[in-house]
């Protein structure tokens, strides 16, 4: 449950955790999202939201939540503890160890056999062939 503009929601299709998108309208402190849940522009247009709801740059994005997360956690045990379920939600998108889980794939964004994981999500990769299209040596 959430009051955000834009909320994150489970997709069947793909197993992951995305973001509805918002289709912003006005400018600075007066804009807002025009659209709610269910309407998701960035489940049908990749280019809404950077990608997200094609699961672009999950690892580069999701990584630095996890990593903030982790920071907060280890000064803050009660946060820690309130927030759990939400930040592991994130680490089940992107680097899901476990092959019991029936809602996340195991690795998502990680190419065992290339040695890298892969920025561009579900999309073509006619752009990076290989996949080996990082952006940050903080990617996940």
């Amino acid at each position: 449950s959430t009051d955000a503009e834009a909320t994150y929601v489970y997709d069947r299709s793909w197993g992951g955790f995305v973001n509805c998108g918002c289709t912003y309208k006005g400018k600075g402190e007066r804009g807002h999202c025009k659209n709610k849940f269910p309407d998701c522009p960035a489940l049908s247009d990749v280019n809404e939201d950077f990608g997200n709801g094609f699961y672009n740059d999950h690892h580069f994005h999701y990584g630095y939540n996890v990593y903030s997360a982790a920071i907060v956690a280890k000064h803050d045990p009660v946060w820690a503890a309130e927030n759990f379920d939400s930040v592991l939600l994130y680490i089940r998108d992107i680097a899901n160890p476990s092959v019991d889980d029936k809602y996340f794939p195991q690795f998502r964004q990680k190419d065992w056999f290339l040695g890298s994981s892969w920025a561009a999500g579900i999309v073509s990769a006619e752009n990076s062939p290989h996949g080996r299209n990082q952006e940050s040596s903080s990617e996940a």
